[in-house]
């Protein structure tokens, strides 16, 4: 039986760029996905060059990091098609500037997905979180330092707890329910083709709804969670 790779999931390893704090991954991953969108064919290059070194510096196929791209790959080609044809009083003609810019815009897409794939392959949602907060502090240690002690009506100083890094925490949740998508997809895929459903637009028709259901109730429950933890 086929090995079955959940898209973003994280893969433990004991490489270089596991052990890469999670902040300088986050950087390179904007600094990647900005070099594929604006820098041109050269910087495409590059970051494919990038993305490609630390895939298999982190022992990881460098085809794996496109696993869940399906949707992705489709709108890639139907960007490529808009862009390449046009039409005018004569009809329908090929633009080979317009099928340039498309393979561009495209290639940087992929480009920006497996670099997205290989940071949730290598890095912890925990470790994504710390470092943003270590972020959070720095940017805001005015406001953190403020809350350290206040003083009350009868002008002693009271201690109170520091404030929550509520910014990071909102961040890293949100990128967390990246590969929470992604593993809800599979397991509600699995399901669908264990009762013999077909495949193709009808299969996709059919998983989203639910998955959208599903992702509803695992933010309510998230939400839940960290009320009960009194964080919001």
């Amino acid at each position: 039986m086929a090995r079955r790779m959940t898209p973003y999931a994280y893969r433990p390893g004991n490489s270089l760029i596991h052990k890469a704090p999670a902040l300088i991954k986050l950087l390179l991953l904007f600094a990647v996905s900005f070099s594929a969108f604006f820098g041109g064919f050269p910087g495409l290059a590059a970051a494919s060059i990038l993305i490609i070194s630390g895939a298999l510096i982190a022992r990881i196929n460098p085809w794996e990091l496109m696993y869940g791209s399906k949707a992705l790959l489709i709108m890639a080609a139907a960007v490529i098609l808009i862009r390449s044809l046009h039409f005018d009083q004569t009809g329908f003609f090929f633009s080979r500037e317009g099928f340039i810019l498309g393979i561009q815009f495209s290639w940087g897409m992929v480009v920006s997905f497996s670099s997205a794939a290989l940071l949730f392959s290598t890095s912890t949602l925990g470790e994504i979180r710390d470092s943003l907060t270590q972020v959070e502090k720095i940017v805001l240690w005015p406001v953190y330092f403020l809350s350290g002690s206040l003083k009350n009506k009868t002008g002693s100083v009271q201690k109170k707890q520091m404030v929550q890094p509520k910014l990071a925490l909102g961040i890293s949740l949100m990128l967390g329910f990246i590969p929470r998508f992604f593993e809800i997809w599979e397991n509600t895929r699995m399901a669908y083709e264990a009762r013999s459903g077909k495949k193709g637009f009808r299969e996709i028709i059919t998983l989203l709804p639910l998955v959208c259901e599903r992702m509803i109730v695992a933010a309510a429950e998230t939400a839940e969670a960290m009320d009960s933890r009194g964080i919001l």
